[in-house]
C-alpha cells in the first residue's frame, strides 16, 4: 500500500475565488491571489461535508513542490471541479501539471 505521512513539509492551502483565480489567506488574514498552481500531483481527495445545513461536495488536489504540500480545494461540480478532473483523466502525463 502506498500510504504514508509528509512530516516535516509545510502545507499551504488555496481555493477558486469568484473570479476563477487561486486564493490563499496569508498569516495576517489578508487574501493573496495567483494566476496558477504548480507541482506533482500526489493526491486527489473528495471531501464532502455540510454548509448552513445543505450538503457540500468538495474534491482536494494535493501537489508537490520543492518538498511543499499545496492543497487546492474547489467544489467538485463546479465548472473548474469538473473541468480539472477531466483534463486529468485526459492528460498522459500525471507528473508535471
Amino acid at each position: 500500500m502506498g500510504a504514508g505521512r509528509h512530516a516535516g513539509i509545510s502545507k499551504t492551502f488555496f481555493n477558486i475565488n469568484k473570479e476563477g483565480r487561486l486564493s490563499h489567506k496569508n498569516e495576517a488574514g489578508g487574501i493573496e491571489l495567483y494566476d496558477y498552481l504548480e507541482g506533482r500531483l500526489i493526491s486527489i481527495e473528495p471531501k464532502d461535508g455540510e454548509y448552513e445545513g445543505k450538503p457540500t461536495f468538495k474534491v482536494i488536489f494535493i501537489f508537490e513542490d520543492g518538498g511543499e504540500l499545496l492543497s487546492l480545494e474547489c467544489g467538485r461540480f463546479s465548472g473548474f471541479g469538473r473541468d480539472l478532473i477531466t483534463k486529468l483523466f485526459k492528460s498522459a502525463d500525471f507528473q508535471k501539471i
